[in-house]
């Protein structure tokens, strides 16, 4: 291994080589997030998704479930939204081994891809989210 570091939360493993990559996990924060009891407060529930967005930085399939719970406000706040977020943590938790890998890429091979809005119109008002692509 050529370079390893943590960063907010964010493992970064460089590995060195004709064929260098590097690899982003979070597997340690994924292991301090705890799933909420159903009478949890609406501020302990803001707290803990601020935390939960954190993971976006490197588990891009959980963008949709973070920014599901972001909606979430005050008047609106409902148990539903507390198992949302809790189903998104059992997820996270169940596959924390999964890691974004970046190798390096040859321009012979490379081709275009288009993805579509995979949360189109996930919202309560029938909107999309903003997304992200890494």
């Amino acid at each position: 291994m050529w370079d390893e570091f943590d960063f907010i939360g964010v493992s970064v493993r460089t590995f060195p080589g004709p064929s260098r990559s590097f690899t982003l996990d979070q597997v340690t924060y994924i292991d301090a997030l705890t799933r909420l009891s159903s009478s949890i407060s609406y501020e302990d529930f803001v707290r803990a998704r601020a935390g939960f967005a954190w993971l976006e930085h490197g588990r891009p399939e959980l963008c949709c479930a973070i920014n599901r719970a972001a909606q979430v406000t005050e008047v609106l706040f409902a148990e539903r939204h507390i198992k949302e977020y809790n189903k998104a943590v059992k997820h996270a938790k169940a596959a924390k081994d999964l890691v974004l890998t970046y190798t390096t890429l040859e321009r012979e091979s490379l081709h275009l891809r288009v993805y579509a809005d995979a949360s189109f119109a996930s919202n309560d008002d029938l909107s999309s989210q903003l997304g992200s692509f890494f």
